[in-house]
């Protein structure tokens, strides 16, 4: 009377078991066979210091478990189809193959994670330290891009930056110059001589991708103009001699005069406004890479006030010598 009931307790439990043991299978860390990192112009101590430290990170993630080459006093460094086979023999689905190369002070990270029944990639990463201390915040990034599976690396917060990464912003300097140019144009302004001429001091800052300009100009004539205006100028290559594109904004003054003919005296008519006035435009530069360089450039103007009820527009062109 009590064996059908015997068994049915032994197959809940059974099955119960089986359904425990899948499911720490489904959590459990999978293995990951790692060769020692190979090193090329560097201290052999960080063939073995950054392999453990890597484990260390990898283990940390409880995704993947790092199953480290047998430790001896030689590291030698294995082939892939070495480490292949030796995972093959270990059944561990995944080879973990690794490069520290100095170059100078810059040591080049470089992991490759290949899948073991085939020995396709699977997954890789290549990073930069600024000098052999620095290893210690790439290797978390690397663990971090390894147990997310992206290439490269994930991302950290801004505590966690390489020395090289904090350097990157620092050795985009600028180059800075005084300038001076000669120009003119044409104005929409109604004058006897609406072509005002003059010149302009500047102080430019070039930032490789964008050139930064700050310019006092003068023009005079019946129309006399007065700005200090900021320019963006856009290289539209790298080369020594490029075209580039320019915006700008600037405040300033027109001070309009006309004449008038009575009998025998002519009679001076003068108008000033002030406000802001916005650029556009382009030109050509020479020599760009050179402690002296030479630039040409067209810009259309719009002015936000009115004189004489015109809003002053026109066409201003020049060539800016730096130095």
């Amino acid at each position: 009377m009590f064996l059908p009931k015997y068994i049915e307790m032994k197959k809940i439990h059974l099955t119960f078991a089986i359904i425990l043991v899948s499911t720490f299978g489904l959590f459990a860390q999978e293995k990951i066979y790692m060769s020692f990192f190979e090193t090329i112009n560097m201290n052999k101590d960080y063939q073995y210091a950054t392999s453990k430290l890597l484990k260390t990170y990898v283990d940390l993630g409880n995704k993947y478990e790092i199953i480290l080459s047998q430790h001896d006093t030689n590291l030698v460094v294995e082939t892939k189809d070495q480490a292949l086979a030796k995972a093959k023999t270990m059944n561990i689905n995944h080879v973990l193959m690794g490069e520290l190369n100095r170059t100078g002070e810059t040591v080049i990270v470089s992991l490759t994670m290949y899948k073991t029944i085939d020995g396709t990639k699977e997954w890789g990463s290549m990073q930069k330290a600024s000098r052999p201390d620095d290893l210690d915040p790439i290797m978390q990034k690397i663990a971090g891009g390894l147990n997310s599976k992206v290439d490269g690396v994930v991302t950290g917060d801004i505590y966690n930056v390489t020395e090289y990464e904090s350097k990157e912003l620092n050795k985009m300097r600028a180059t800075t110059y005084y300038g001076v140019e000669v120009g003119g144009g044409v104005s929409s302004l109604h004058a006897k001589n609406n072509f005002p001429a003059g010149f302009c001091g500047l102080y430019s800052g070039d930032l490789r991708t964008v050139i930064i300009d700050v310019k006092g100009s003068m023009y005079f004539g019946d129309v006399q103009m007065y700005d200090l205006s900021l320019h963006a100028n856009f290289p539209l290559s790298t080369k020594r001699n490029t075209p580039f594109l320019s915006s700008g904004l600037g405040y300033g003054s027109t001070i309009l005069k006309k004449y008038k003919y009575l009998s025998e005296y002519d009679y001076n008519n003068s108008w000033t406004s002030s406000g802001l006035t916005v650029f556009a435009g382009g030109g050509y530069i020479m020599n760009r890479n050179s402690d002296i360089n030479l630039r040409f450039n067209a810009n259309g103007f719009f002015s936000m006030y009115k004189i004489d009820n015109t809003f002053p527009c026109g066409v201003l062109i020049g060539m800016s010598l730096f130095f």
